[in-house]
């Protein structure tokens, strides 16, 4: 994994499970950077999230036995600007899932991203040594991730061609 530093102006933040009290509002906020992420051809559902729904995702990983690992970046007022989640099986082996990870316009092409994602890396070994790996989804389209993932190490092992039949 290559040597990652902090960006300037930004510091980051983590919790496990449902996120703090202090946080809710701008981390559902902060969601909205997933909505103009790159989908390829077939265009993705803009998804309206608000608190209830924020701490409702994170509840149902709770209930059904899995770990929530949310890594976040604030920019200099304490807004979120970007996160990154990871989902662990219960007993923290096998591969984490990767379930998102965003950085709000305005504040992209900075590495914020890499830095996310590194920092939690080093987390997730430390909390769950058993750990096999981390499995992420990744459209071609969005080349500025699929550039961050290897520089971490991801590599391709599964090929997706997700179809759609209009009802």
């Amino acid at each position: 994994m290559p040597d990652v530093q902090s960006v300037a102006g930004y510091r980051l933040v983590s919790w496990d499970g449902v996120v703090p009290d202090e946080l809710l509002q701008t981390f559902t906020d902060a969601r909205a950077g997933m909505a103009d992420a790159p989908s390829g051809t077939i265009p993705s559902p803009v998804e309206v999230w608000d608190n209830e729904r924020t701490r409702y995702a994170a509840q149902v990983i709770e209930q059904r036995g899995e770990h929530l690992s949310v890594v976040a970046v604030l920019d200099h007022s304490g807004r979120i600007v970007g996160f990154t989640e990871v989902v662990v099986p219960g007993d923290g082996k096998g591969d984490g899932q990767l379930y998102g990870t965003a950085v709000l316009p305005g504040h992209r092409s900075r590495g914020l991203a890499l830095w996310m994602k590194a920092a939690q890396i080093q987390q997730l070994r430390d909390q769950f040594p058993d750990l096999d790996g981390l499995v992420t989804d990744t459209v071609d389209t969005n080349v500025a991730m699929r550039r961050t993932n290897e520089r971490l190490g991801y590599r391709p092992y599964q090929q997706v061609n997700r179809r759609k039949l209009d009802l």
